[in-house]
């Protein structure tokens, strides 16, 4: 079992040290995980990112090198909003070799949202918030995960649907994401030729969300267009939900008709049995 997201204290939204990680990768029977730290680049002035993962590859490099043989231990880093920053994109892509690189989308300014936080942190309950906001915000996500799509140079894309598990989950909206599967399907036709995988997200399992991102919906269209690169990821940033549900989501793939999940080594696909 692998898990290919996890965020250590080189992420400015976790504390957990590389070696607390470690030790429950060890517990857990992991064969391997990706350490993916976070480039954010929208939020490049409020934190030293380019250090943090200078320090976090350093990291890595030590931890291979006393953990051989016992975990495959890879290096990776998740990069955010990279379609608006290509040049600091760059600069993180030549910090070091990775063996994955996630893209995602955490901000989406709109309206009188995420001008300075993630979306995780807008309140969904202010006076403010109707239904009809929400779609038109969702629309915006999804044109803003295309253009990650477009802009291409990553290996994994990372927690499709990511808004929903606080629309529906943390504040019970209840939207149907049928009135995007248009956008959702344009994606998958930009991301399956270039060999992107799509991941399996379990970090909104166990919660009020309690589903993966993307939701087995999704993963039916994509498995209908062809797709077959998929990986798993917890997500983690703390040592709590290492290896969170990946398992349990390994058997969701098969009950989609999928056979095969991959990883990832010096950013081409290695193929696992389901």
């Amino acid at each position: 079992m692998y898990d290919f997201h996890m965020h250590s204290h080189h992420s400015v939204d976790s504390k957990e040290p590389l070696e607390g990680i470690i030790r429950r990768c060890l517990e857990l029977g992991l064969e391997g995980f990706a350490l993916t730290d976070h480039a954010n680049m929208r939020s490049q002035a409020k934190y030293p990112m380019t250090q943090y993962i200078s320090e976090s590859i350093a990291d890595l490099a030590q931890a291979r090198e006393k953990y051989a043989g016992q975990l495959e231990i890879l290096t990776g880093v998740e990069c955010a909003d990279q379609a608006d920053y290509p040049e600091l994109f760059q600069q993180v892509m030549d910090l070091g070799q990775y063996d994955v690189v996630l893209g995602s989308v955490h901000t989406v300014p709109f309206e009188n949202w995420c001008k300075d936080n993630v979306f995780a942190k807008e309140d969904l309950r202010a006076e403010d918030v109707t239904a009809d906001k929400l779609q038109r915000f969702s629309r915006e996500y999804y044109r803003q995960v295309q253009r990650i799509a477009e802009f291409g140079r990553v290996n994994i894309l990372c927690h499709l649907n990511l808004p929903y598990r606080y629309i529906n989950g943390k504040y019970g909206w209840g939207l149907d994401v049928n009135s995007h599967k248009e956008a959702v399907c344009a994606i998958f036709e930009t991301i399956i030729p270039q060999g992107i995988s799509l991941e399996i997200n379990t970090a909104g399992v166990g919660g009020t969300f309690n589903d993966t991102l993307p939701s087995r919906e999704i993963l039916t269209w994509y498995r209908d267009m062809g797709g077959k690169l998929l990986t798993l990821g917890s997500d983690a940033h703390s040592v709590k939900y290492v290896g969170c549900a990946i398992r349990e989501r390994q058997e969701l793939l098969r009950q989609c008709g999928f056979r095969r999940f991959c990883t990832f080594r010096r950013m081409e696909p290695v193929w696992h049995e389901l």
